[in-house]
């Protein structure tokens, strides 16, 4: 299992200029596939079978990926509450949570994940365990991205590239789970998949 953390996220460095988005990460996650690839450092073997999972924004990079670079011993893509192209509501969520990462002071950690939690936890377990206690479980293990990454992350979804047309050109399965009550990837987001 190769776990990777795109820029963006904990422990990453980016330029600062550069987009995050699913273009720009899935060439990134190429570059680290080769590095540690057969042509570089063997640690994970590319020319056996592998399987690409994406949570959320991860299905857009796995898509793009799977549609440019045709990887020959790539069996599937699997996507866990991902999307495909950028619908107003999640686009409202991006603009709302770069309003709010703007203007936290970087003092202040907690604030942006109190604020996220709402897209994070069911309004039904936040009434039945409180927002408190969601909270120092779900920061029970530190998460050091900066506001910084988390700004640069919303601006890369702001700016996807829709992969809904290229998913025809994908030559392996894509299996697809969606929570029916996932409060920033809809359902609806699984039907291009479909």
């Amino acid at each position: 299992i190769l776990c990777w953390n795109y820029p963006g996220q904990a422990f990453t460095e980016w330029r600062k200029e550069q987009l995050l988005n699913n273009e720009y990460l899935s060439t990134c996650l190429n570059e680290v596939l080769g590095q540690v690839g057969e042509k570089g450092t063997k640690d994970f073997d590319t020319t056996r079978p592998f399987y690409i999972m994406g949570f959320g924004m991860g299905a857009s990079i796995a898509t793009f990926y799977s549609s440019h670079y045709r990887v020959p011993n790539l069996r599937s893509i699997i996507t866990v509450n991902g999307w495909t192209y950028l619908d107003s509501y999640l686009a409202g969520i991006m603009h709302d949570c770069i309003n709010i990462f703007g203007c936290s002071p970087p003092s202040r950690p907690d604030l942006p994940v109190y604020f996220f939690s709402r897209f994070l936890f069911r309004k039904e377990y936040l009434a039945k365990v409180s927002v408190p206690l969601a909270l120092n479980l779900y920061t029970a293990v530190h998460n050091s991205i900066s506001l910084q990454g988390r700004l640069a992350l919303c601006k890369g979804v702001l700016q996807l590239v829709d992969t809904r047309s290229l998913l025809k050109e994908i030559d392996v399965p894509i299996i697809c789970m969606q929570s029916t009550q996932d409060a920033i990837a809809r359902p609806l987001h699984t039907e291009p998949m479909v």
